[in-house]
């Protein structure tokens, strides 16, 4: 299946995506399944033949370092490093807005 980056786009921000990404961050306890050292902030396609109906074993849960290896890059980058600090924040912070949200007052 084939779609544009337009589309692309439009599906990394569905909850379809987000509840997918969710359960393979899941899978992987929260670990890199890269190097299985360092918290997972990415999810990564293996393969784009089943787009927007994804199986799951086709997506790994990465941390920006191992994200930015395989993409080809050396992973130790001061780019990957703040991806990763960025996306640890906005994790914790996303915990805390859920918890706020189900807080019985």
């Amino acid at each position: 299946m084939s779609i544009s980056k337009e589309e692309y786009a439009e599906y990394l921000a569905s909850q379809e995506w987000w509840d997918r990404r969710t359960l393979v961050l899941e899978r992987s306890n929260g670990l890199c399944e890269g190097c299985r050292e360092a918290e997972a902030v990415d999810v990564h396609h293996l393969s784009y033949a089943h787009i927007t109906q994804e199986f799951l074993f086709e997506l790994v849960a990465l941390c920006a370092p191992c994200h930015e290896r395989i993409h080809g890059g050396t992973g130790n980058s001061a780019q990957a490093e703040r991806r990763q600090t960025w996306q640890r924040k906005k994790t914790e912070g996303d915990k805390w807005r859920e918890r706020l949200k189900n807080a019985r007052w």
